[in-house]
C-alpha cells in the first residue's frame, strides 16, 4: 500500500460498527479486501476478531477460496496460512460443499448469465476473443468450481467482490459487480456500505470513485 496515501478506517473498528451489513457479511467483505490487497498480517487479526464475534469459520473459509480469484494462488495460500493460525488449525474442509465435477460448467453458466443479466453474451465473447480457455477457466472454474459453492449465496459473494474490487482500484471489474450485487438481491445501501468497508484497505478517493459508480448506476433508466 502506498505510504502516501494510507487507508483511512481501522479494519478492526469497522468490523465492530453497526450497518445494514451484518457482522458475518462485514467480516466476509474486509477479509476478501485484506487479503486481495496481499495484508496477511492485518487480515489475521481480522479473522481472530471475526471468530471472537460468533463468525462461523466455514464462512471465512468459503471467503478464503475466493481470494485466488482476485489475487492469485500464492496470496491465496498465504491467506489459507492466516486463517489456519487464527483458527488454531483449519479442520478437513467438508467434500460435500464441492459441486460436483459434472454440475460445474452448468451451475458456473448459470450464474455467470445471473450476474452480468443481458450483456452475459457480449462478456463471455471478450473473454473467448483472449483465449476460448480462458472462457472455459472462467465459467467452470471461477464461477463453477468457486462462485457456485453452496457455502456462500450469490448476493454475499458479490458484496465481496465489490469491496474488494474498490480496494484494489479496478473499475471495470467493479462496474460489473456493482450491478450483479443489485442483480443478486443486494440493496443500493448494501452496496454502498460494502464500498465504504474498503477505506480499511485502500486510500479514500479509490472508494469515492466507486461511490460515483454506484450512483451513476442508480441513475441509470
Amino acid at each position: 500500500m502506498d505510504e502516501e496515501a494510507p487507508p483511512e478506517r481501522d479494519a478492526l473498528a469497522l468490523l465492530a460498527e453497526a450497518g445494514c451489513l451484518g457482522a458475518t457479511q462485514r467480516a466476509l467483505c474486509l477479509a476478501l479486501a485484506l487479503g486481495a490487497a496481499g495484508r496477511c498480517a492485518q487480515l489475521e487479526d481480522l479473522y481472530r476478531c471475526a471468530l471472537a464475534r460468533g463468525v462461523a469459520l466455514s464462512d471465512l473459509r468459503e471467503g478464503a477460496l475466493m481470494v485466488h480469484l482476485f489475487a492469485g494462488f500464492p496470496v491465496a495460500i498465504e491467506t489459507f496460512h492466516a486463517l489456519d493460525r487464527a483458527a488454531g488449525r483449519l479442520p478437513p474442509s467438508d467434500p460435500r460443499a464441492d459441486v460436483p465435477d459434472g454440475e460445474r460448467a452448468a451451475q458456473g453458466r448459470r450464474l455467470f448469465d445471473r450476474i452480468y443479466q443481458g450483456s452475459a453474451e457480449s462478456v463471455l465473447e471478450i473473454l473467448r476473443s483472449f483465449a476460448p480457455t480462458f472462457e472455459r477457466a472462467v465459467l467452470e472454474d471461477a464461477y463453477g468450481r468457486i462462485l457456485a459453492r453452496p457455502g456462500l449465496d450469490a448476493r454475499q459473494r458479490e458484496l465481496m467482490a465489490v469491496c474488494a474490487l474498490t480496494a484494489t482500484g479496478l473499475p471495470r471489474q467493479l462496474r460489473s459487480h456493482l450491478r450483479g450485487a443489485l442483480s443478486c438481491g443486494a440493496t443500493a445501501e448494501e452496496a454502498r456500505e460494502a464500498i465504504e468497508l474498503a477505506r480499511a484497505v485502500a486510500p479514500g478517493p479509490q472508494a469515492d470513485a466507486a461511490q460515483a459508480e454506484l450512483r451513476a448506476l442508480l441513475a441509470a433508466p
